[in-house]
C-alpha cells in the first residue's frame, strides 16, 4: 500500500523582489525534487503522480500575500512517503557513513 504525502509550505523571507523565480531556480537545481508548475496547462503536482517515486514534486509556487510586506512563499508538496520519507532515507544515510 502507498503512503503519499502532501502539503503546502508557507516561509518568510527578508525581500520578495524575484521570490518566486529564485525559489523556482533553486528547487529545479536541487536534486530529488520535480518542480510541477504549468499554469498554462493547469498541471501541479499531485499525491497520485509522485507514488512509488523516489522523486519529491513541487509546485503553486507563489508569493504568500499574507505575509506582511509579500515576503512569504507558498509551495505545495508531495511525495511517496514509503520511498522517499523511510526506505530511500535509511538507504542514503547509510551510504554517506560508508
Amino acid at each position: 500500500m502507498d503512503s503519499l504525502c502532501a502539503c503546502g509550505i508557507c516561509s518568510g523571507t527578508g525581500s520578495g523582489i524575484g521570490l518566486v523565480d529564485i525559489a523556482r531556480d533553486i528547487l529545479k537545481n536541487a536534486p530529488v525534487i520535480v518542480v510541477i508548475d504549468d499554469r498554462v496547462s493547469n498541471h501541479f503536482p499531485t499525491p497520485l503522480e509522485v507514488s512509488n517515486k523516489e522523486d519529491v514534486a513541487v509546485g503553486r509556487i507563489r508569493r504568500d500575500v499574507s505575509e506582511e510586506g509579500n515576503n512569504g512563499l507558498d509551495i505545495f508538496v508531495c511525495g511517496d512517503q514509503i520511498r522517499k520519507g523511510a526506505a530511500l532515507n535509511a538507504v542514503q544515510i547509510a551510504e554517506m557513513s560508508l
